[in-house]
């Protein structure tokens, strides 16, 4: 039996706290995104920084396949990136 102790390894650990701070304060659920999608998209095709106006959704439709999914679908019809 191996009975060395783990190295600490201190960037990795300086990289996940950097990570952790980087999350948004406010964690939205599924609903509260949707909620809030059709202004994210209209503020993004507006040109707006959507990345610092509504943080929140854009953490939640980066982790979310079926959010971030309706919000690729939304984009592209209102971008007119759909299929012609």
């Amino acid at each position: 039996m191996d009975n060395t102790k783990p190295k600490f390894d201190l960037r990795a650990m300086r990289t996940l706290l950097r990570q952790i701070d980087a999350l948004p304060k406010e964690m939205l659920s599924c609903a509260d995104t949707y909620a809030l999608l059709d202004e994210y998209v209209d503020r993004l095709a507006q040109g707006e920084p959507v990345d610092t106006l509504l943080p929140a959704v854009k953490y939640h439709l980066e982790i979310c396949g079926n959010c971030g999914a309706e919000f690729e679908m939304l984009r592209a019809i209102i971008l007119g990136e759909g299929d012609e």
